[in-house]
């Protein structure tokens, strides 16, 4: 990496709701960070695996695997 080279930031964003993903779409935009996004605890676990994400931002309360069903599963 070149001294003057930005780190890009990869953040997964978890929920089922489209409204609110947005509102964290556009704030994560805002500070120039690769986005990636999943509609279910499921999904997300599968997407968190596959790209190792710096940060993971999710909902608790999601039908199927919740929020805290996915972080055990993630830490599993």
């Amino acid at each position: 990496m070149n001294a003057g080279q930005a780190i890009q930031t990869d953040v997964l964003l978890i929920d089922d709701s489209v409204s609110d993903l947005r509102v964290l779409m556009d704030m994560m935009k805002l500070k120039d960070l690769r986005v990636s996004v999943a509609l279910s605890g499921e999904r997300g676990y599968q997407q968190a695996i596959l790209l190792k994400p710096s940060l993971i931002l999710m909902d608790v309360c999601m039908p199927g695997m919740n929020g805290i069903a996915t972080c055990r599963q993630l830490k599993a």
